[in-house]
């Protein structure tokens, strides 16, 4: 992809404003993710085939190239040193476009090259060759997360292409709350079983991600209600469950109470 008038946040600063960088070419985030397949031998056979399901996933990689011009040789060096500290910092919240742009990577810088104009640091001109490898996580994430309010009635969840683990908030009053996973359809596909009461005012907090729940008391006092788990298992929402590209998606309801899933989209 060509992008001359496209710009590079990272870590929500325009590397474009503040240091000239004019970013000519960016290739990588775009793509489909690379898979390392699995083999598996054939009874009786010789050689393997790959095993489409227990793909492995592989890390993301992100080339840009760009351009920097400065005032002077000694202004080249400055901009360069400063732009070489803000991306050794571990792992890089990155933007393509404008500051509104809706989605983001989470990356490291692997190598970056300078090239001079014509060749030498005298020059007052360089080509920039950045490239970044994903973190463990090689999706691509909304920026801004989705809050979706469900009670007892299902709710369609907004999801990417990718699957997510959302955070809901749970409440009360409520007692003995059971949340439903269902499809598009509205079959349900698992359930989450709570026992205990919620006085109004206070909430369940279950993090599907990190397999937690706390209980928050109307003093904001948390305590670990991890026991209040009976039945089922923690909700992992999956795209496969409706149709994303027609914006077709599976949903959530709640027994008793109300509640708010909060999650970034997954993009893959």
């Amino acid at each position: 992809m060509t992008a001359t008038t496209a710009g590079i946040f990272v870590n929500g600063r325009d590397f474009g404003a503040d240091f000239g960088l004019i970013l000519d070419e960016a290739t990588g985030p775009w793509d489909a993710l690379q898979s390392d397949p699995r083999t598996v031998d054939l009874p009786d056979r010789m050689g393997n085939v790959s095993t489409s399901p227990n793909n492995i996933t592989r890390v993301r990689t992100a080339k840009l190239q760009g351009k920097i011009v400065a005032a002077s040789r000694a202004a080249l060096l400055s901009t360069l040193d400063a732009i070489k500290f803000y991306l050794d910092v571990g792992l890089l919240e990155i933007r393509y476009g404008d500051s509104s742009a809706a989605r983001c990577w989470f990356m490291q810088l692997r190598t970056m090259s300078v090239i001079p104009y014509p060749g030498k640091m005298e020059s007052l001109g360089a080509r920039l060759d950045l490239e970044f490898v994903s973190a463990e996580d090689p999706l691509g994430y909304d920026v801004a997360p989705q809050d979706v309010s469900f009670g007892a009635t299902l709710v369609p969840m907004p999801l990417g292409t990718a699957a997510v683990a959302p955070r809901i908030f749970l409440f009360g009053a409520a007692t003995n709350p059971v949340l439903t996973y269902a499809d598009a359809s509205g079959g349900t596909i698992s359930t989450l079983t709570l026992t205990g009461s919620l006085a109004a005012g206070e909430y369940l907090d279950i993090d599907n991600l990190r397999q937690t729940i706390y209980k928050v008391d109307v003093s904001n006092v948390r305590t670990n209600a991890r026991s209040w788990l009976t039945g089922g298992s923690y909700l992992t929402l999956q795209p496969s469950y409706g149709d994303q590209p027609n914006a077709v998606y599976p949903q959530l309801k709640v027994s008793s109470g109300t509640a708010l899933a909060t999650y970034f989209r997954g993009w893959l």
